[in-house]
């Protein structure tokens, strides 16, 4: 069976179970059973911080699936990254503060192009109030 016959939330439902499954006791001093209050399967995690909840959330985007390099200009490519993100964040009633960017790009990349996708990310992160802070 390939990926593409169980679907996105198929592919979802499989590495949540198998995480939950082989998942057990604390990592790295965390306790998942008790300060995790939004688990796998959802867009974004969630858990305490002493009086606070903190919200993580990762959507990739990726080519031929979620946009073309020919129909697509970076610049709008770079708003679309981190846009997404900062939605996954606001759905669930959070506030978007800090982002994480991944880059997967072919080596033949133009330079250029790449300025291109920063300046769409900086321009949504500047109007969100967010901060790009590595990645």
């Amino acid at each position: 069976m390939q990926i593409q016959e169980l679907g996105e939330f198929g592919v979802i439902d499989l590495l949540c179970r198998t995480v939950v499954q082989q998942r057990s006791g604390p990592n790295h001093g965390a306790d998942f059973s008790f300060k995790l209050t939004v688990d796998n399967g959802d867009d974004t995690a969630a858990w305490q911080t002493g009086n606070a909840t903190e919200l993580f959330t990762t959507d990739t985007v990726v080519e031929g699936i979620h946009f073309t390099r020919e129909t697509t200009p970076w610049l709008d490519l770079g708003w679309k990254c981190i846009a997404s993100n900062v939605s996954d964040i606001a759905a669930m009633g959070g506030l978007p503060m800090y982002a994480l960017v991944t880059l997967g790009l072919p080596p033949e990349t133009e330079v250029g192009d790449l300025e291109q996708l920063y300046q769409g990310m900086m321009e949504i992160s500047n109007k969100q109030g967010v901060a790009i802070v590595g990645g």
